[in-house]
């Protein structure tokens, strides 16, 4: 698990348009610890996810394809240990935190947390992390959470050796 870097965190409206879904209005019938996927069309034109594409290469990532690759990922409060068998290596953008409750006193912690690698890191809003998902991972939180997940793959570098 690696942090690489932090971008501001695009629009509610921008994060809602990148899933032709009805993502973020399926809450009121969720139960905490609940997780929605919806996926984001790569032809669709948005610089959020330019920036986000741009943080990975210069990581040294490559965009992976895969039966997930490219999601809008939302969670109501913590999600328990569990691995997602068939994802691999992914990227997480944190891009909305927002309190469970109207009411929620500051006493909670805002930075959700990530467990993988049998390590915890806090993860701050706009936050990148590339970690294994096949492994087990878990999500601590006392917020609703949208990430924005790609699949990617570690991309070898090769140094230029100069012949005489």
């Amino acid at each position: 698990m690696k942090s690489i870097g932090t971008l501001k965190p695009p629009s509610l409206v921008t994060i809602k348009g990148l899933a032709n879904d009805s993502f973020l209005t399926k809450d009121a019938n969720m139960s905490v610890g609940e997780v929605y996927t919806a996926e984001i069309d790569k032809e669709q034109p948005s610089n959020a996810l330019a920036d986000f594409f741009h943080v990975l290469v210069n990581s040294g990532y490559a965009i992976r394809e895969s039966q997930f690759s490219l999601s809008l990922t939302y969670c109501k409060g913590s999600v328990q240990p569990h691995d997602d068998k068939g994802y691999g290596l992914a990227a997480l953008w944190l891009v909305s935190v927002k309190p469970l409750h109207k009411h929620q006193r500051e006493f909670y912690p805002e930075k959700p947390l990530l467990y993988s690698s049998k390590q915890w890191l806090d993860v701050r809003l706009g936050e990148i992390i590339v970690f294994d998902a096949d492994k087990e991972h878990a999500w601590l939180s006392n917020c609703h959470c949208s990430m924005i997940m790609q699949t990617v793959k570690g991309v070898r570098r090769t140094r230029r050796v100069e012949s005489n």
